[in-house]
């Protein structure tokens, strides 16, 4: 009989819970599941916020060091001081809506659309219409900016080359440092150029239009995307080169007293300022490539002197500019 007894206390110490304290174990277990979802979605959300912000800086800062560079070179010339005397070419595909050799016309080495209209005609302050680009395409009331220049270093310096040519490209060729002419290199230098000390050098050639188009790949994309219509071969071709760029304004400081310091930037400069030109003011408007979940982008932007109103998407922006200092004066 005792060992029954025990064998009955035992039985009565192992029953389970009751279905009270089942109820609340599993009000608990909801509870701590609920919690460690909603870090791990928090989490989630905070890790790809912080890559679509990484990624928007990157982009970002390719493009102002990419349009830092080609601003700074604008207007370089083969190191020639006065252009007037050569006479602009003819390329199959220009880029003039008014049909003249604009392309390699080198008297306006920047030219500047402000707030560009979706749709609209692409005409620069300098009264150049623009129709290598489709105006359809453009993300409306952003900048867009030509510049014409030549490569930094020569490919044919004083008869030795230093680096392959290129064929089917142009270059502007110099001769005894005093005459140079426009080439359109097809089958090479000849070997009496390419002489040491012939006194010939051949400097490569770039007319590069840069502006904002609303896709990156495909209409459906919707990305923003810096574009560039250049010239390649003996037509102007457009290429897109970073995505993620909403909107860019320009301004240009222009020096009105002629001592050599900026006294206003202008967003709209007319033909005679950019002839008194010493830097530009570049601002970027950055975006994410992707939208963040729970994200509201709330925040207002200033570019210079344009003002946007938040977007109230879940879109990740950051405002980026710099000041560029001018190499090369005349620039209109």
């Amino acid at each position: 009989m005792k060992g029954q007894r025990r064998l009955y206390r035992t039985f009565r110490n192992q029953q389970g819970f009751t279905l009270v304290e089942l109820m609340i174990a599993l009000a608990l277990g909801l509870v701590i599941s609920g919690v460690s979802i909603k870090m791990y979605l928090e989490s989630r959300r905070s890790y790809i916020q912080d890559e679509e912000m990484a990624r928007l800086q990157e982009n970002a800062r390719f493009a102002i060091d990419f349009l830092k560079r080609e601003i700074s070179l604008s207007g370089f010339l083969a190191g020639i001081n006065d252009t007037s005397g050569l006479n602009a070419a003819t390329i199959t595909t220009d880029c003039n809506a008014a049909g003249t050799d604009w392309v390699l016309d080198l008297n306006s080495a920047i030219e500047l659309i402000n707030n560009a209209p979706t749709g609209g005609t692409l005409m620069t302050l300098n009264g150049t219409e623009l129709s290598c680009i489709n105006a359809d395409e453009i993300v409306d009331g952003t900048d867009i900016i030509s510049l014409k220049r030549t490569s930094d270093t020569a490919t044919l310096n004083n008869g030795v080359l230093q680096a392959t040519p290129s064929l089917n490209t142009w270059y502007l060729k110099k001769f005894d440092y005093t005459s140079y002419s426009w080439s359109y290199l097809t089958g090479g230098i000849t070997a009496a150029e390419s002489t040491p000390n012939s006194t010939y050098d051949y400097w490569r050639y770039f007319t590069n239009i840069y502006y904002i188009r609303d896709y990156s790949v495909s209409e459906d994309d919707e990305i923003p995307t810096l574009c560039v219509s250049m010239l390649e071969g003996s037509e102007m071709i457009n290429r897109c080169l970073i995505e993620g760029i909403e909107d860019i304004q320009i301004e240009i400081g222009i020096d009105n007293d002629g001592d050599n310091v900026v006294d206003q930037y202008k967003n709209a400069p007319s033909a005679t300022d950019f002839d008194n030109a010493l830097s530009v003011r570049l601002h970027i408007l950055a975006r994410s490539i992707s939208p963040v979940s729970g994200y509201t982008n709330q925040k207002k932007f200033r570019l210079g002197v344009k003002n946007i109103d938040a977007f109230n998407d879940s879109y990740l922006r950051k405002v980026f500019s710099t000041t560029i200092k001018l190499r090369n004066t005349d620039l209109g």
